[in-house]
């Protein structure tokens, strides 16, 4: 429209300027009318031109590179996928392949074409081995357009079977998703299937964002010079006016994940479950300031190119009792409500009666009168969270944990996410916040918990995670980064520091962990011990969950990257805590995150003056 008004406004302004000028002048102007008028053809044709590039090249981009590998093969494409890439980020800012589309080809035969099928038989064999019996069974079906004898062949092998001359040899360009990585990060990137005659992403990234990895394009054939030039009027109103749809749902995922850093925790998660024959381990890696997920992953990970059995990310999916991991939060609560002060301190006798429910420490005993915070969470105190819990009230604790979502979903972009299990809070009994304090009786995801625990980590603030950082278009079309939520602050960044203080000094200052304190760098942990609950209520008493929480660097230097990182494994054999079982995975993943990025020491540790 816009290059139709400005037409007839430049063809407004000759007019005017040939009547200015006069009838006298009209003879020798006609020399110089034809050159304009020559020259507005080239101008109008470079116009049109330019239009069908842009048009092609941004609005039908993926289509067109599909067409031209059709004219490659003898037939029309057959069934293909045409869908967009996912990528993972490194640490350096660059894109490697974790999805796309890959060429193969069937090769087929035309019977009624085929000039000597044995001849074509044996140079086929030469190439790609074939059951003679079979082929020359189907290339004596005289009256029959189409038979397949090879599927799946790769590009180099049908370069060289186009060498051979017979009318009757066809091949069919097929389109299939194909995962680089093989198995790496599968939980994440999902698979696709059929869904009736439809092949959708069905897990995964593949299906949270499959309108805007799907391409619908044409499959009827073309010439490109054709449809460069030759386009009729509505199927040129048609692309105008779906510019904008294209641009919202074909493109391609640049995601947050990190490659290395995704192997490594996989290889660590397989490595607990080598030495402990847990039912599964999982774990996730997350930018705490931003809440980018920089890795997730489960030990019973499976190739994506081979393997299509259904899958939950037990992640997002599952709800889970995770114990002590949560007294952190518990001790924040405390200090943000100021119900209890950093001086507190209580009277530890290793047990305690509430109602008719008596709680008590993991080791039964007590660590007598002036037990403060940092005992409480350097040697996990049941009996001390539950007090804390007590003193800041039914009411009052409930809001808190609701504040730290962990009773919603956290609004992660990766499908079929839950949300926490909390109301039995809201009963009023003492005895239900006494149990959440320790991470028992409430139900929570493994993101709900990252997500909260590294609130811990960035100064009080609850961030959304996420896998994507951006969809990326292509061609002539702008990246779109991902707009995200505003995080919101539940904790103060008082309160945040003094218990970053608590979890640095369990591992700088206790047997269990000292022999891993770095003198350059502050990590803060917090490990959890849980008995698993039975399906028709109550507890296990020889199952149990083992997780641990770490932060990296605790501390840390501004505009530095600051990690939280949740590992946890399902009933480890062989061992009753997790300090046992999740200690040297953790701190193999805090010193490969201070070597891999590079991070500054966040203290030093001076001999002399």
């Amino acid at each position: 429209m816009k290059r139709t008004s400005n037409k007839r406004s430049t063809k407004k302004q000759r007019r005017g300027f040939f009547g200015a000028i006069g009838s006298t002048l009209m003879y020798p102007f006609r020399a110089c009318t034809t050159i304009i008028f020559i020259s507005i053809i080239f101008i109008a044709i470079a116009l049109l031109f330019t239009h069908r590039l842009y048009t092609l090249q941004v609005v039908q981009g993926a289509e067109m590179r599909e067409r031209i590998d059709n004219q490659f093969t003898s037939i029309e494409q057959g069934r293909s996928i045409s869908r967009g890439d996912i990528f993972f980020t490194t640490k350096d800012d660059v894109k490697v392949l974790a999805a796309t589309t890959r060429p193969l080809y069937t090769v087929a035969i035309e019977p009624r074409a085929i000039e000597d099928a044995e001849a074509l038989y044996a140079q086929i064999n030469e190439i790609i081995p074939i059951d003679k019996t079979r082929f020359l069974a189907m290339a004596a079906k005289s009256n029959d357009p189409y038979e397949e004898i090879a599927l799946k062949i790769e590009r180099d092998i049908i370069d060289t079977l186009k060498a051979i001359e017979d009318p009757g040899l066809l091949f069919v360009l097929q389109r299939e998703r194909y995962y680089p990585g093989g198995d790496i990060a599968s939980s994440v990137l999902g698979f696709m299937s059929f869904k009736g005659d439809t092949f959708k992403g069905s897990y995964g990234l593949e299906k949270y964002y499959d309108t805007i990895l799907r391409r619908d394009g044409s499959t009827k054939k073309k010439s490109i010079f054709t449809t460069l030039f030759n386009s009729s009027e509505k199927e040129e109103n048609e692309n105008e006016t779906n510019v904008q749809k294209s641009i919202q749902k074909e493109g391609s995922l640049v995601l947050t994940i990190e490659p290395l850093v995704q192997a490594v925790l996989e290889d660590e998660l397989d490595s607990i479950i080598e030495s402990f024959n847990s039912q599964y381990a999982a774990g996730i890696i997350m930018d705490s300031e931003t809440g980018a997920v920089i890795a997730m992953g489960v030990s019973d990970n499976f190739d994506l190119n081979t393997d299509t059995k259904h899958y939950r990310n037990y992640l997002i999916e599952d709800r889970l009792e995770l114990g002590s991991i949560i007294k952190p939060l518990t001790v924040s609560i405390g200090l943000q409500s100021g119900k209890i002060a950093p001086d507190f301190s209580y009277n530890d006798t290793g047990r305690m009666v509430i109602g008719r429910y008596p709680i008590t420490n993991f080791d039964k005993r007590g660590r007598g009168p002036f037990t403060n915070l940092q005992t409480i969470l350097s040697q996990s105190l049941n009996t001390g969270v539950a007090t804390i819990a007590l003193q800041v009230g039914n009411e009052e604790f409930t809001s808190y944990i609701y504040d730290l979502g962990l009773d919603k979903e956290t609004g992660i972009d990766l499908p079929g996410e839950v949300f926490g299990l909390t109301s039995n809070l809201e009963s009023g009994r003492d005895v239900e916040i006494a149990t959440a304090s320790f991470g028992q009786g409430i139900a929570v995801t493994p993101i709900e918990a990252t997500r909260a625990l590294a609130a811990i980590h960035n100064g009080g603030n609850l961030v959304t995670p996420f896998v994507v950082s951006s969809i990326e278009y292509g061609d002539l079309i702008p990246t779109r980064t991902i707009p995200r939520l505003r995080s919101e602050e539940v904790f103060n960044s008082t309160v945040t520091d003094q218990v970053l203080e608590y979890m640095i000094a369990t591992v700088d200052d206790t047997d269990t962990f000292r022999s891993y304190s770095n003198p350059n760098y502050s990590v803060g942990i917090k490990t959890g011990t849980a008995q698993m609950a039975k399906p028709t209520g109550g507890y296990f008493d020889d199952k149990f969950l083992h997780s641990m929480v770490g932060f990296v660097p605790a501390q840390g230097n501004q505009n530095e990257r600051k990690f939280t990182i949740l590992i946890y494994n399902i009933d480890p054999q062989g061992a009753r805590y997790s300090s046992t079982t999740l200690k040297e995975q953790m701190f193999t993943l805090t010193e490969f995150l201070i070597n891999y990025y590079q991070i500054s020491p966040d203290r030093l540790q001076l001999d002399s003056i």
